[in-house]
Order: C-alpha cells, then sequence, then structure tokens
C-alpha cells in the first residue's frame, strides 16, 4: 500500500514537473482555437490502443466525434474523453462545447505491431496504465483550476513532456 502511495506521489509530481516546464515553452504561443484537444499518447496510435483525449478549457461540459468511428471511436468514462484505436487509417477528433467553440485533433492509427509487453516492477505494486492516465487527467484538471482561479491562464499540455515524465516516474526517479 505505501508503495503505491509512493508511486502515485511519483506520477504526480512528475505531472507538477511537467506542468510547469511546459508554461515555459509554450507561455508564448496563443491558441489558434477556443478549445484545446491532444491525446495523452500524441497523435499516433495502433490498433488497439486506447489514449485519453485533453480538452481544455477544463471545467466545461464537451460533446466529443470522431470523422471516422470505424477507425477511432470516442468514449466518454466518467468525466474523460477516450479515444479507441479500431482500425487502420486518420480520423480527425473534435471537440466542441454548448456555445458552439470546438477544436480538433488528427489521430492517425496504423496496424497493431509485434512489441515486447510492457515491463511491470517485480514487485507488482505498479499503478495501472487507466490508473495513470485518471492521476494525469486530475492532475491537469486540479492544475488549471487552481491557475484560473489565480487570474492566471489554462495549462497547455505538452505530450512529449508529459511522456517523458512518465518515463521517469516508472524508473522511480525521485
Amino acid at each position: 500500500m505505501t508503495s503505491t502511495k509512493k508511486r502515485i506521489t511519483a506520477v504526480l509530481t512528475a505531472t507538477v514537473l511537467t506542468a510547469s516546464l511546459a508554461v515555459s515553452t509554450m507561455a508564448a504561443e496563443a491558441p489558434d482555437e477556443p478549445v484545446r484537444v491532444s491525446g495523452y499518447k500524441g497523435s499516433t496510435l495502433e490498433v488497439g490502443e486506447r489514449s485519453g483525449l485533453i480538452i481544455g478549457p477544463s471545467g466545461i461540459d464537451y460533446t466529443v466525434t470522431s470523422s471516422d468511428p470505424d477507425t477511432v471511436a470516442v468514449e466518454q468514462v466518467l468525466t474523460f474523453w477516450v479515444a479507441v484505436a479500431k482500425g487502420a487509417g486518420t480520423a480527425e477528433i473534435t471537440a466542441s462545447n454548448s456555445t458552439g467553440e470546438c477544436g480538433s485533433m488528427t489521430l492517425t492509427v496504423g496496424a497493431a505491431a509485434d512489441s515486447a509487453p510492457l515491463e511491470v516492477p517485480a514487485s507488482g505494486d505498479s499503478a495501472g496504465l487507466t490508473d495513470n492516465m485518471e492521476i494525469r487527467q486530475e492532475m491537469i484538471r486540479l492544475i488549471n483550476q487552481t491557475r484560473k482561479a489565480n487570474g492566471v491562464s489554462e495549462l497547455p499540455v505538452n505530450e512529449a513532456l508529459m511522456n517523458a515524465a512518465q518515463a521517469c516516474s516508472n524508473q522511480r526517479y525521485t
């Protein structure tokens, strides 16, 4: 139990570090669209993969659609949206809010590759990928909620930094 708490704390610490770095690297960029859409795993997936979608600004209800549900389906899991790679090809994922503002991203799906399974620490106490995704999404939501309450713009998410932070956390760096 204590190891799981340490792991979650490490993930949260890495996410906060990522958030700080993302602000400094993207502060000069103005969003092209009023709604930002990105995926935790970037813009490419393999058939069968799932990727949480990051949609901002947070705190707003969105309707999320796929231009080709046979290639990428979208589904809502609790309060989060997930892209599910169904078949090879490309699909546009669009998120819109009740005022008609929208944003989109393109997801490309390749055929599933024969790859080695993810390494799991021998202790078996690591949080699952779904748990990590939920922790990431919740951390981003909380950071943006705090930033908004303090009159600061919401945090843009940088996939490369998020994945680097996760890799560090997976190696149990503190």
